[in-house]
């Protein structure tokens, strides 16, 4: 029985508390979860759950970025042990304000506004709690909306490991084409 699930696509689609709770039930409770993310993030409301649903657990809880972990889905990464979380030397990792879209009148755009700031600050307070940012680098990161650097994210606390990758080319001479 493997310990390791993959959260791959898109949140509220390819990802879902629904199939994460399928993935982790599937995985032997006794033995540390590894979640592995590759999201360009999507629903905040599907991922906030998942978020907590991973918090929740009593079984350790490591994450491994493989790719992109982007938007929502740099929220439920950070759901993963802060010791154990890891990042490639190759993988991109974005955190932004949240959007919505929506038609109305002028008391509808407020309360959107209203409901945007709310999310906003949410995540801003899972940022803080989860890494070494102030709640005001938290929204300004999120503010600049920009792929963040794999050193920095190590020297923030967003994660402990960085897996460097490092080609090797091999040459056979013993091989010779023939035509």
């Amino acid at each position: 029985m493997s310990n390791d699930i993959y959260l791959i696509g898109e949140v509220g689609y390819e990802i879902t508390l629904a199939n994460t709770i399928d993935k982790v039930n599937s995985t032997d409770k006794s033995k540390p979860l590894n979640v592995h993310v590759h999201s360009v993030g999507g629903s905040v409301y599907e991922g906030l759950a998942i978020y907590n649903y991973l918090k929740g657990l009593k079984q350790e809880v490591n994450t491994i970025s493989d790719g992109l972990v982007a938007s929502i889905a740099s929220i439920f990464f950070l759901a993963g042990n802060k010791e154990t979380r890891k990042v490639n030397s190759t993988d991109s990792f974005l955190i932004h304000l949240p959007t919505g879209g929506m038609q109305g009148n002028a008391s509808d755009f407020e309360k959107t506004a209203k409901e945007l700031r709310d999310i906003e600050n949410k995540l801003a307070s899972i940022y803080v709690n989860e890494t070494n940012l102030t709640k005001e680098e938290a929204l300004s990161l999120m503010k600049e909306d920009e792929m963040l650097d794999v050193n920095f994210l190590k020297d923030k606390g967003f994660v402990s490991e960085i897996n460097e990758f490092k080609a090797v080319a091999k040459f056979n001479i013993n091989n010779k084409n023939e035509m």
